[in-house]
């Protein structure tokens, strides 16, 4: 983990994984999967993971995340960032699990796909099944 030297709140940091590597800017479901566990560790439900891709305006091609506390950059816990709240659409559902219920990983739920509606950018979302039975995606 690093400090930004462009912060936009207290606290805004990098997290840089395989640093020594040299890994482009570019995601697998390897480190997506890792980045998710990482997540997880953390109790603190004002935290945010961000990532921008080269073709996203990313201006350095080495792999890195941003952590923003929300609380940290809007000063309450109530506010959050305007996408979280844009409308989504659902594709489907997966319901393909791990085959052990009872190892705590991204494998032992389904995953729904979906995507942001009326937002300037294409953008996929992919969110965790909840086990909720309605097929929505509004607390993704």
């Amino acid at each position: 983990m690093l400090f930004n030297q462009f912060p936009i709140c207290k606290d805004h940091s990098l997290l840089l994984l395989f640093a020594f590597e040299g890994l482009p800017q570019t995601l697998s479901d390897e480190l997506l999967q890792l980045l998710f566990l990482i997540f997880k560790m953390t109790t603190k439900p004002s935290l945010r993971v961000g990532y921008n891709s080269m073709g996203a305006d990313c201006v350095v091609n080495n792999l890195h995340f941003h952590l923003v506390d929300n609380e940290a950059l809007f000063g309450n816990t109530e506010a959050v960032f305007p996408i979280e709240e844009a409308d989504k659409g659902l594709f489907f559902t997966s319901t393909l699990k791990h085959k052990d219920e009872n190892e705590l990983n991204m494998y032992n739920c389904g995953v729904r796909f979906g995507e942001l509606n009326n937002w300037p950018v294409k953008t996929l979302l992919l969110s965790p099944e909840v086990g909720t039975g309605e097929e929505t995606l509004d607390d993704a």
